[in-house]
């Protein structure tokens, strides 16, 4: 995939993978599809659904202990391992830092890289200067010297300057109204198991969000789908959350059902 191979080789390489996207974003589709339709028409129990999030939870951990053991295992030793890394956190990077770089605040350049993105956008305040344009950007104003980058390295900073004000204050607006549905439906639900899985979710997407906003995770498809998958599904789990109060008869929980003796 390098610019030196010839341009036709590159195209023919990339059809398979083109190939692949297509199926995987049909078959996700469908299934996605086949999920809200199953979840319309079937009632599963309570205890059914704890015992399949026990389950699904044995299950990651089961994954994340047997992925450990299987790469340690590919180490001649776990202390070998231990002290590559040790030596690579000591040793100079490529961009000429030693360890001190652990404690700087510019140690990744960010804010050199940031400080182009702004530049950017003061000369572009309101539209940016396009979609995945940064690239050019970077090779237009980096400092020589400076390594090649493709984003950067922080979401408000790319819509900034690929978007402009405009779309930094829509990307803005569906953060902060999904952050406060979720909020508003941690607050409504009763049952402390609910409340339990919707924290986890939005501890995972405010993680993601915290990360996103000095690094490229945007860029990176395995960790921004599931953002907007449980952005998704605590959306709607607030939305069903208050249709099911605005159906419920005024006043209907505040008065008592009738003892034997009332009726």
């Amino acid at each position: 995939m390098g610019n030196k191979v010839e341009k036709g080789l590159r195209e023919a390489t990339a059809a398979p993978l083109r190939l692949y996207l297509v199926l995987a974003i049909l078959i996700i589709g469908l299934v996605f599809i086949v999920a809200l339709v199953v979840g319309k028409r079937v009632r599963f129990q309570q205890k059914q659904k704890r015992l399949a999030g026990v389950a699904l939870i044995f299950v990651v951990v089961a994954m994340l202990i047997m992925s450990s053991v299987l790469f340690l295992s590919s180490k001649p030793s776990f202390e070998s391992w231990a002290r590559d890394i040790y030596q690579d956190v000591r040793t100079t990077n490529s961009s000429g830092a030693g360890a001190e770089r652990l404690l700087s605040v510019g140690a990744s350049r960010r804010w050199q890289i940031w400080q182009e993105a702004l530049s950017e956008w003061r000369e572009h305040p309101l539209l940016g200067s396009g979609a995945q344009s940064f690239p050019i950007v970077h090779l237009l104003k980096r400092e020589s010297g400076m390594p090649f980058v493709k984003q950067p390295h922080g979401l408000p900073f790319r819509l900034l300057s690929e978007q402009g004000i405009i779309g930094f204050a829509l990307g803005g607006a569906f953060i902060v109204v999904t952050l406060i549905m979720t909020l508003l439906l941690l607050v409504r639900i009763d049952d402390r198991w609910k409340r339990g899985l919707a924290g986890t979710l939005f501890s995972v997407n405010a993680i993601y969000l915290v990360h996103t906003s000095f690094d490229w995770d945007w860029n990176i498809l395995a960790v921004t789908m599931p953002y907007f998958l449980f952005t998704g599904m605590l959306v709607g789990w607030y939305g069903s959350l208050k249709e099911g109060a605005e159906t419920r008869a005024p006043g209907t929980d505040d008065v008592p059902a009738p003892g034997p003796q009332e009726v």
